[in-house]
Formats: C-alpha cells, structure tokens, sequence
C-alpha cells in the first residue's frame, strides 16, 4: 500500500483479499445469460448470408413455418424490422451516415449477416428449421479491402465507400523532409482479428405487454448505453427498458457492442407476447457476425536527422471498417484512434497522418483490446527499425535518441493529445538492464562466429490511452462523453454496505475492486461490503467497461 493512502487511513485498497467473486465462479454458480431459464422459455436461430454481398429477391418459410413446435419466421421486410435500423451518430464533418438493418430485407452486406430467425420450443428444432427456409438470392461483386475500387458501393451514401476521414497535422512536414538526411518508406499491413472470449454473445429478451416494458438479459459490457438505445429506438421511456448483464465470460470489447441480433430478439419478444425468447450464439455465428479489428494498410514515410533525430512523419492509414459504421462507436473508433496514436512515445514536431475509415463486404469492425494499438505500434516501430539500418546505428539508440522524456512532460503530441507520463527512458534502460544487453550482443556475436543457432534482439516502445475522461469523445464526435460514473452506497440496519454500481464486470474481479475502494471511503471492513452490478434497474448510470475505465473512474 503506497504511504499516501496510509496517510489518508486506507487500510483495504492495495491489501490482498479474497475476490468476492470467487466463490461462485469456482464452484458452478456462477449465473451466465445461458443459464437463465423463465416460464414457456423459447428458443431463437438465425439464419445467415452465405454471400458477401447480394440482392435478397424473395424469402420463403412457409416450409418452416409448417414445423411442429415452430411458433413463427422473422425476415427483414417485415414492417417492425424495416421500420428499426441501428445508426450510429458522429458530428465529424466527413462522416457519412449510414444505417443497420435489423435483418438484412434489401441486401447482405458480408457473408454471415442475419436474413431471417426462427422461434421454436428448442434450439435443435429452430436450426432444423432454418434448413426449410428458402432464400432467392442475386449475387454482386463483393469489396472486401480497402484498396479495392468498388464494383457496387457497400452503400449507396458512400460511392467511394469511404465512410470517414479526416488529417491530422503538425508542424512544416515538406520543410522537415526536405532537411532530412534520409528519408525511409514503408507499406505495410495488419491482418484482421477477432475477439474470442469464452462465452459468446448470448441474450434474452421478455416483453410486458401489460405495462409495455423490455427486459433483456444481455452478455454485454454496457447495459446502461444498451438501455438507453433501445429505449429510443422502441420509443419508450428509459424507465420502461431494464438491461441485466449477468456474469459475462469474457468480452475485450467485442460485447461493448449494441449488435442487431440483440434488436431482433427484443423485437420477437414483443411479438411474442409474454413468451420470453432467448438466443445463444455459438462460436462459428461468432467468428463470422460478431465485431471483428484490425484490418489495416499503413503508408508510411519518415525522415530523420543525421544523427538519428526523428524529424518528420507522413502517413496514410486505411482502415477497414467492414459492412457496417458500428453502433455507438462509429465508424471512426479504428482510424481517428491510429492518427491519434500513431507517432506513440516519440518527441515529433512535423506529423501529418490523413486516416480513412473503409466500407467492405466483410464483418463490420468494432472496439477489441487496445483499438488501433497494435498496428499503429508495428508500423512506428517498423520505421524506426528501418531508419537505424540506414543509418547504420542500433535500434536501441534510435529509441533512446527520440522518446520522450520526463523533461518533455506535459508534452502535446503532434495529435494534441497531451502526454503526462515521460517515464519511457527509465522503461527502456530498466530493460536493457534485466535482460544484460550487452552481455546478450556478445553471445550473439560468438554464436555466429561459431556458426551456432543464431539469436537476435529487438525493441518496441508504446504508449497507452486508457480510462477515457471527459474529453474522450472528441475524436469520434459521438454524441455522449464518457468519462463519469455513478453508485449509490447505502449503510443497512446491521452496519453493512452495500454498493450499487454502474460498472460492469467481465472477469476483471470489480466486485472485489469496488468493495476496497468503498470500504476505505465508508471506514468499514471490507468483508462488510456487498457490491450489486450490471442491473439497469438498480444502479445509477455508467458507460460499462471499455478501455480499461472503470477502476479510474
């Protein structure tokens, strides 16, 4: 425990405890959307795209509607479903708006988008049923990268499919090249990923036609934002929808995601009048129709001084955001993140970056552990690997010439971001240190004089945005910002706590966070302290977990 929270009388922050959640997770009592069973339970199926872009001319499910046990066929041109879209909303200037469909009715934008779903009594019997439907299809010339001049526009708002942009600038950047003593170019790409948490996307949804309310328990990482979304898209009052995320299996921002299934299920619940529906995907309908990331082409030129000074960075980043502009976080999360980003740890006066956010015919790209981190890094790295090859020094000195230091701080990056921390020097030399840099060089020159298995080194330094604040939306321009939280801790007749938060857990062990925390606030035990969470109902508001937030704010 640091002296500091001594002096203010904090005995449980820092100290070890047993996690609060511990004891139902270990055990099998854990409670996961998939456990949930209510009264006259059904079970729901989608039926997906096989094409990656394609006219829906006809749908035909008379067969699967004449299945026993099969209560009714949803599609897309149904009025409920044409009549509700998922749009997110920036104020970016060159942001193209385009809109979700439910269940795709006019076209299937990317191979495994949902046309249609199945309620039945069992899940077995719903898939068996998707079998009988019969979909007319006329296949189109599909765009699956960014480099691709589109045959037929993902959509028709975006002819060029280019769904965002926007420059960031600093400095002179022709002035700085033109005094560079050499100037290295790169092209290069970062393939596509997917996360994979343990528990794939699941929800259930029950609809009370008497009082006209929605409740969905949902895998989700925000249920706040989820409620408020289809509040509005229901045109109900934020009262009338309660969002329960039970424990959660796992989401590194896969889940922190508004997805149309989770729609389409509120809407069959409401058709179904008081039957409760319930979907659990499984881990193929995940790989190909949850978010995916990382699909990105950097082109790079950098120039540096004589003696290793990095003094200029010219960059085109294109991110492929897929078939759809991700609701709520735009199709700006990848590429206004990778300009923000890109220079990382590095003292730059003259930058200029131009990022575009791309429509394909693939899966739709959304928030994933560390949104545009991985390949903004590789690609720094990359160049600064590549000008100390020409300049014939080590890729350490070019690191330790060019990082910033603590001197620097607060230093404004050539994005305006500010950076507070300066610590990277003392970072890097501690590495060099652990691992007896100089001692490892002489190894590797032995091994290869010997001709014995070669060894080799290599450094990369990064910096990280993390537990967003205040000012966080003003990249994106989305319309909510989302640095606060709220909770209500209330002291019961028998002198425990008991907290009602607005965070959201996925395996980080907040229970056990929030009890330390609130403890020490209160002046009580930490075994004192119960922690409810993830119900919209009875806790205040809070955006869910995203970028490591929530223990910050």
């Amino acid at each position: 425990m640091s002296a500091d929270a001594l002096a203010h009388g904090a005995t449980e922050v820092g100290r070890i405890v047993r996690r609060k959640e511990d004891g139902r997770l270990v055990t099998g009592h854990g409670r996961y959307v998939s456990d949930i069973e209510l009264p006259r339970m059904r079970q729901v199926a989608f039926l997906r795209s096989p094409y990656g872009h394609a006219k829906i001319r006809a749908i035909d499910a008379s067969a699967a509607l004449g299945m026993s046990g099969v209560h009714a066929v949803f599609t897309g041109d149904m009025p409920e479903f044409r009549s509700t879209r998922l749009i997110a909303q920036s104020a970016l200037p060159t942001y193209v708006e385009t809109a979700q469909p439910v269940l795709a009715w006019e076209k299937a934008r990317f191979a495994g988008e949902a046309v249609a779903a199945v309620v039945a009594d069992d899940r077995y019997l719903a898939e068996d049923a998707l079998e009988r439907i019969e979909v007319t299809y006329e296949e189109l010339p599909a765009t699956v990268r960014t480099a691709e001049v589109p045959t037929v526009p993902v959509h028709d708002e975006a002819p060029d499919n280019v769904l965002l942009h926007r420059t960031f600038t600093a400095g002179d950047v022709d002035l700085a090249f033109a005094h560079a003593a050499v100037v290295v170019e790169r092209d290069l790409t970062t393939n596509r990923h997917a996360g994979n948490p343990m528990e794939c996307r699941a929800g259930v949804a029950l609809w009370d036609a008497h009082d006209d309310k929605l409740t969905l328990w949902s895998g989700t990482q925000i249920p706040h934002l989820v409620r408020n979304m289809l509040a509005e898209l229901f045109g109900l009052a934020e009262g009338n929808v309660r969002v329960i995320a039970p424990d959660v299996g796992g989401g590194f921002g896969t889940k922190a995601v508004l997805y149309p299934e989770d729609v389409a299920l509120c809407l069959m619940a409401r058709d179904m009048r008081g039957y409760p529906v319930k979907w659990v995907e499984d881990r193929a309908e995940h790989l190909q129709a949850a978010a995916h990331a990382r699909d990105h082409r950097y082109r790079m030129k950098a120039g540096f001084d004589s003696d290793g000074t990095l003094l200029a960075l010219d960059a085109e980043v294109f991110c492929n955001i897929g078939a759809y502009s991700v609701y709520p976080w735009t199709a700006g999360i990848e590429p206004l993140m990778a300009g923000g980003l890109l220079s990382g740890p590095y003292r730059l006066d003259n930058y200029r970056c131009t990022v575009q956010g791309v429509a394909s015919n693939t899966a739709y790209a959304g928030p994933y552990r560390g949104v545009a981190r991985p390949g903004t890094v590789f690609a720094m790295e990359t160049m600064l690997n590549a000008a100390a090859a020409e300049l014939g020094v080590s890729d350490l000195e070019i690191r330790r010439k060019n990082l910033v230091r603590p001197d620097d701080i607060p230093y404004r990056m050539p994005s305006r971001l500010v950076d507070d921390s300066g610590w990277y020097g003392e970072c890097l030399e501690n590495c060099v240190a652990a691992i007896d840099y100089d001692a490892f060089l002489f190894e590797k020159k032995r091994r290869a004089a010997a001709s014995e298995n070669p060894i080799g080194i290599g450094f990369a330094c990064y910096n990280e945005l993390t537990g967003l604040g205040r000012a966080a939306a003003a990249g994106p321009r989305m319309p909510f910002r989302t640095g606060h939280d709220a909770c209500t801790v209330r002291v019961e007749p028998d002198g425990s706590v008991t907290v009602l938060s607005g965070v959201t857990a996925q395996g980080q062990g907040l229970e056990t966070t929030i009890a330390q925390v609130v403890a020490d606030a209160v002046g009580v035990e930490y075994d004192a302290v119960n922690v409810r969470i993830g119900d919209t109902n009875e806790s205040l508001w809070g955006f869910g977990a995203f970028s490591s937030r929530q223990a910050v704010i």
